[in-house]
């Protein structure tokens, strides 16, 4: 099993699900940078801005950790690169991705030296089927999307099913998490709080971002 870089550390990371790369940036700017903070360039962004929303967010936060949502579903060493090229430190493939391409996209990671995030979203096959993946894997995210809704009881369910089997990963959760959720979820082994419109939708971000770190660092 596989020991993520990231270590014993929880960490808050903030999904920046925009369209607009300067709405990204405005909201950035105004979020302190914390150790303990990863950044993820949103899967929209990406996909509206291209490699330099990556490498724009990057050179804003510095130290930062910073998490390219590829999403990646084949060719999965190229998008490795794109996330190299884009200067990130993590990518995310997608558990539904075949065998093969989330083979080679986590050798892709290892050798570029950047995290590998595999995400759930949409799974409903049998955890048992990434153990193979496991040696290569830093980080396994589970993720309720923005369509579907969030539910916290099946979110709790799939967290103990995963440190059960997954004893060591680092685990990331993902789908409309709030202080409320969070709270619950400091029980059951996660690792990462991925937080969206919570943190982004607010009128004070900044905020929102401390009273979330407050949370998690009392778990420390």
């Amino acid at each position: 099993m596989r020991k993520s870089s990231l270590g014993d550390s929880k960490y808050l990371q903030i999904a920046l699900d925009f369209i607009d790369l300067n709405s990204a940036l405005e909201l950035v700017r105004k979020i302190p940078k914390e150790k303990d903070i990863i950044f993820e360039v949103g899967t929209p962004l990406i996909k509206s801005e291209g490699i330099r929303a990556i490498s724009t967010i990057k050179h804003e936060v510095k130290e930062n950790i910073i998490i390219a949502d590829l999403k990646t579903l084949d060719v999965g060493e190229i998008e490795v690169e794109i996330a190299k090229l884009g200067e990130a430190d993590g990518a995310v493939v997608s558990a539904l991705a075949p065998k093969k391409t989330i083979e080679k996209f986590l050798t892709a990671c290892k050798k570029a030296n950047i995290l590998a995030v595999v995400d759930l979203i949409g799974y409903t096959g049998d955890l048992s089927k990434l153990k193979e993946f496991s040696k290569n894997m830093d980080i396994l995210l589970f993720h309720s999307g923005i369509d579907e809704g969030s539910n916290i009881e099946y979110a709790i369910k799939r967290a103990k099913e995963i440190k059960e089997m997954f004893p060591e990963i680092t685990l990331a959760m993902a789908g409309g998490l709030t202080s409320k959720e969070i709270l619950l979820l400091l029980n059951y082994g996660v690792d990462i709080f991925v937080v969206g419109r919570y943190i982004t939708n607010a009128q004070n971000p900044a905020e929102k971002t401390i009273e979330i770190l407050n949370i998690i660092r009392k778990q420390k």
